[in-house]
C-alpha cells in the first residue's frame, strides 16, 4: 500500500510540472462549471444563433474524434513510445 501511494504522488508531482498542465486543469475546472459541454452550453450556441445542424454535426465530429483518439492511442504509443 506505502508503495502505491508514493507512485501516486509521484504521477501527480509529474503532472503538475508538465508544460500543459494550466491548460489541462483550467479545462478540468471549465468543464467543473455552467461554462462546461453540456446542455447548458448548447442552450447558449442556440441563443446566440447557431443553426441546429451545425451543432449536431460538431458533436458529431467531437465524438467520432473522441473514439479515434481512444482507439488509436494504445497504437500510438506503442510505435512513439
Amino acid at each position: 500500500m506505502g508503495k502505491w501511494i508514493k507512485n501516486a504522488v509521484f504521477a501527480w508531482v509529474i503532472y503538475f510540472r508538465h508544460e500543459v498542465f494550466a491548460a489541462g486543469f483550467g479545462l478540468a475546472l471549465l468543464y467543473m462549471t455552467v461554462l462546461g459541454f453540456d446542455l447548458v452550453t448548447t442552450a447558449y450556441a442556440y441563443s446566440q444563433g447557431v443553426p441546429p445542424w451545425l451543432l449536431g454535426l460538431l458533436t458529431g465530429l467531437g465524438a467520432l474524434n473522441g473514439m479515434i483518439g481512444a482507439l488509436s492511442f494504445p497504437w500510438l504509443c506503442s510505435r512513439l513510445g
